[in-house]
């Protein structure tokens, strides 16, 4: 049986997630637990008791700079006496249901186990990278002109870093839209290693970006979670900043957009960067997700019919018809060209992950008749998807 938990299932959540993900008692007394929303999580149910688990929260992302309600998928758990018996799975179909009911087009999740979740819709759309080099690898970076100030991973500190968090997350696919309490517990996020948070603003007393890091003793490194600024100059300012650790640290670590071009500050090419998969993405009612979004608009319509094979939400199967004129999408009745694809790709393809020419070229779309390639990823070419948060 699956049903909403509620307050009298509290102690038994615990458990299961205690021993799902190896958490002590500690956790459960602080954030996010101490935030969570029992009703937004789902149990299955064995003989009256609780085997597994899984938690919808109700986002809203940024695409092309709309928001637009997705459903974050976290808290996926499960019992290992009652694993492989396909509970899971109906708790996810359950769940992809539950919010194409609520009208969410949309749904996010970190995969601990990506081929679990990818037979079931969920694929990715995003990836990032992680720089490890020496400090004796950076070039010294000149002095800012402006100041750092140092604050804490508090709602208040949220409220000032929230302008800079807003103007990053409208020019990127995916960002989450968050208040200042929200963003106060992504700050607080890895909590145990004790994360420091210092701001930049420029001669003119203007808050330009901020970073997020901690201290890693036992590897003499500089672990840097969170870079965001709004300039060059202020991306300089901040390695600077992380170059003056040299004398208390050996290594750094930084987690930045696969775009970030960071190579620039170092002077030795023989550093360590690799390429992570980020987060990933279904389409819970393509029609829906697709009329939106905003596009790039081009100078003619453009148009093509959906067909699909999507087992685990049959509603998307049946021929769905779009046009897209004055950067928008709309259904129509008008004959289109044939667009065939898996529901996988086709994530990829609406948060502008790959291309269209990619897609052909791979073989992972087919289409009944010439169209314009070239035209289709302009249409869908409005910002590239970023994500770093965990939730």
């Amino acid at each position: 049986m699956i049903r909403p938990l509620t307050q009298k299932d509290l102690p038994a959540l615990k458990e299961l997630l205690k021993y799902s993900f190896s958490l002590d008692d500690a956790y459960f007394r602080r954030p996010p637990f101490t935030e969570l929303k029992i009703d937004q999580l789902i149990g299955y149910f064995a003989d009256g008791h609780l085997v597994a688990c899984s938690h919808t929260i109700p986002f809203k992302i940024y695409m092309g700079g709309k928001l637009i309600p997705a459903g974050g998928i976290s808290w996926v758990a499960s019992d290992p006496a009652h694993r492989r018996k396909g509970c899971m799975q109906e708790l996810m179909v359950h769940s992809i249901a539950d919010m194409r009911r609520n009208k969410v087009p949309l749904s996010i999740l970190w995969a601990a186990e990506f081929f679990y979740y990818h037979p079931l819709g969920w694929e990715q759309v995003s990836e990032f990278r992680r720089w490890d080099f020496e400090f004796k690898d950076m070039f010294p970076p000149r002095a800012p002109s402006g100041s750092f100030i140092w604050l804490k991973a508090d709602r208040r500190s949220a409220g000032k870093l929230l302008p800079i968090y807003r103007k990053i997350a409208e020019k990127s696919n995916l960002f989450v839209q968050l208040d200042s309490e929200q963003l106060s517990l992504f700050l607080q996020e890895y909590e145990d290693d004790k994360p420091y948070i210092v701001a930049y603003h420029d001669t003119a007393g203007e808050l330009r970006g901020y970073m997020r890091w901690a201290n890693n003793q036992k590897e003499k490194r500089m672990e840097v979670w969170e870079l965001y600024t709004l300039d060059n100059e202020t991306e300089r300012a901040f390695m600077w900043f992380i170059h003056n650790h040299s004398a208390q640290f050996k290594k750094v670590r930084l987690f930045s957009h696969p775009d970030a071009p960071y190579h620039l500050y170092l002077r030795n090419p023989r550093v360590d960067c690799y390429i992570r998969p980020g987060i990933t993405l279904r389409l819970v009612d393509v029609a829906q997700a697709f009329q939106a979004r905003p596009y790039n608009k081009l100078d003619k319509e453009l148009g093509f019919s959906l067909r699909l094979q999507d087992e685990h939400a049959p509603w998307n199967e049946r021929p769905i018809d779009l046009l897209f004129k004055d950067g928008k999408c709309v259904q129509t009745k008008a004959e289109q060209p044939q667009l065939s694809t898996s529901i996988q790709t086709l994530a990829q393809l609406y948060t502008n992950f790959i291309s269209f020419h990619t897609a052909l070229d791979y073989h992972l779309i087919q289409f009944s008749e010439d169209v314009n390639i070239k035209a289709l990823d302009e249409l869908f070419a409005l910002h590239k998807p970023y994500m770093f948060h965990w939730f």
